[in-house]
C-alpha cells in the first residue's frame, strides 16, 4: 500500500518538473517558485493518502473524500490569491506552473483512489461467504 503511495506521489512530481522545464523552455513561463509548487503538491499529496488508506474501511470515507479534495481545491485557490498580492510581475507564469501541478496530481490521486475503492470492494468480497 505505501509502494503504491509512493509511485501515485513520485509520478507526477517526474512529470510535474517535465512539464515546468517544458513551460520554461518553449513557453518562457519562467517561474522562480514552480518548484516550491512541487514540493507543496506531493506533499500534500503524499498526506492525504496517507490519511485515505488510515481511513479506507471507514463508514465516512466518502465524506473523508469529498472533505480532502475540497480542502485541496480551497488551498489552491487561497495560494494563488496570496501570490497574486505579493508578485504581480510573475503572477501569471506561477499561476500557469501552479496550476498545471494541481491538474497533474490531482489525476494521479483520482488514479490512486480507485485502486483503493477498488481494492476494498475486492477485499469485503473475499471475507463474505
Amino acid at each position: 500500500m505505501l509502494a503504491k503511495n509512493l509511485v501515485s506521489v513520485l509520478i507526477p512530481t517526474i512529470l510535474a518538473i517535465l512539464v515546468s522545464q517544458g513551460l520554461i523552455v518553449f513557453a518562457k513561463l519562467n517561474s522562480n517558485f514552480w518548484a516550491a509548487s512541487i514540493i507543496y503538491h506531493s506533499l500534500f499529496c503524499f498526506v492525504l493518502n496517507l490519511i485515505y488508506v488510515a481511513k479506507k474501511n471507514s463508514e465516512d470515507f466518502t465524506g473523508l473524500l469529498m472533505t480532502g479534495v475540497a480542502i485541496k481545491l480551497l488551498l489552491a485557490f487561497f495560494i494563488i490569491f496570496l501570490f497574486s498580492f505579493f508578485s504581480h510581475t510573475t503572477f501569471f507564469a506561477f499561476s500557469v506552473h501552479f496550476v498545471l501541478h494541481y491538474i497533474l496530481f490531482t489525476i494521479f490521486e483520482i488514479r490512486y483512489l480507485l485502486y483503493l475503492i477498488n481494492y476494498n470492494k475486492n477485499h469485503e468480497k473475499n471475507i463474505r461467504p
